[in-house]
Order: structure tokens, then C-alpha cells, then sequence
């Protein structure tokens, strides 16, 4: 029995016209139309690799528009800074690096990987200590299913010799606190930050 007849057996129908909007599978990113709807506001889907899952017509359409008004951003823009980036923006620049001299930030490389030209965005160059950060926050990068794009670009980097820190949520939350008392330690992406730039007594352990 395929995961289709299960979908029909085990849940039942209701006359709700099917919407002709696809949903990402939760585990794999993959977006299916649904097979129907619930009296509860829910969409009922069947991934070919997960099964059966679902997720809530409201929920899921206030999400899209959020992420349609962050896609309209100019990303790739040097002059655009997330919220993310800010944080970054600010620790460098408590370092004293200046922007377009000593950092870049929203930086393209051109590379060629099986005979293709490719093009990268970085979040943050600093040339002269090879190192690459990104603000990396963990959602994104899990709902756009881009972990084989991200291990293309870390095996990129790493031939290239630079040196690179992607910093997720926690990392960014504590970025730039300075030292104080905390039952948090200080997270290990920003500890390595701390090293390079040899600041790491200016924010707690």
C-alpha cells in the first residue's frame, strides 16, 4: 500500500475545494499540491520520500508573504544589510576594519566546477586574513533545501584557502554582547572571531 491510499484511508475527506498552491515538506523542502483540505484550516499533502504531512492554510499563506516581502530585498546589493548582516557590520566594525577597503561585504566570486562558470555571494570578505563570514541563520537555509548548494560553496571557499565562519542564530545573538554575568557561554563560531581579531577579552568566556 503507497502512501497515497494510506493519505485516503486514514483521514477523512471533506468537501473543501483544493486550492492550487503547493507546500514544502517539512523534511525535505520538496512542495506538493494538496490531496485535500480539513474542516480545521489544514491542507493534507503526501511527500513521495516522508509520507503523509500537513500544515495550516493560514499559517503557511502569512509565511509566504513574509518570505515574498524578504525576497523583494535587493540581497546582492553591497549597500543592503539584513538584520543579520548588521550584527556583523557592527562587530567589524568595533574592530576598526573599514568597509571597502579592509571588508566587503556582499561580495560575488566566479568560479568553474565541472566545466560551468558558478557564481558565489559572500556575506563578509576580509582578503587580508582569508576569511569569509556568513550570517547563516538556520531557517533559510533549512526551508530553501539548499544544503547541497551550501556544501558546494564551503568545498569552494576551503580549495580557495579562505578561512570560513557561518554563524547561525545563537551565534548571532551573542556576537556582540561584552562581558557580563551570563549563564550562556560565549558560542564557539564567536570565540573563533574573537581569536583572530584578538579581542577575546573584551567579551565574556
Amino acid at each position: 500500500m503507497d502512501a497515497r491510499t494510506m493519505t485516503k484511508k486514514k483521514i477523512k475527506k471533506v468537501k473543501v475545494p483544493t486550492v492550487l498552491v503547493k507546500y514544502p515538506c517539512p523534511k525535505c523542502g520538496n512542495y506538493y499540491l494538496p490531496e485535500y483540505h480539513q474542516k480545521d484550516g489544514k491542507a493534507v499533502m503526501v511527500c513521495l520520500t516522508h509520507g503523509i504531512f500537513k500544515t495550516s492554510v493560514a499559517v503557511s499563506l502569512n509565511f509566504r508573504k513574509f518570505c515574498s516581502k524578504i525576497g523583494s530585498k535587493p540581497h546582492r546589493s553591497p549597500v543592503y544589510y539584513s538584520s543579520s548582516e548588521k550584527k556583523v557590520q557592527r562587530y567589524l566594525e568595533r574592530r576598526n576594519l573599514i568597509e571597502g577597503i579592509e571588508y566587503f561585504h556582499n561580495s560575488r566570486i566566479k568560479c568553474k566546477i565541472k566545466g560551468r562558470v558558478r557564481y558565489f555571494w559572500l556575506d563578509f570578505i576580509i582578503p587580508k586574513l582569508d576569511l569569509v563570514i556568513e550570517a547563516s541563520p538556520r531557517i533559510w537555509h533549512k526551508l530553501w533545501n539548499r544544503a547541497e548548494a551550501d556544501a558546494r560553496k564551503r568545498t569552494l571557499l576551503k580549495a580557495m584557502g579562505l578561512n570560513l565562519i557561518e554563524l547561525d542564530e545563537k551565534d548571532l545573538r551573542r556576537l556582540n554582547k561584552r562581558r557580563k554575568k551570563s549563564k550562556y557561554p560565549r558560542p564557539e563560531n564567536c570565540k573563533k572571531l574573537d581569536k583572530i581579531f584578538g579581542c577575546e577579552n573584551q567579551y565574556e568566556s
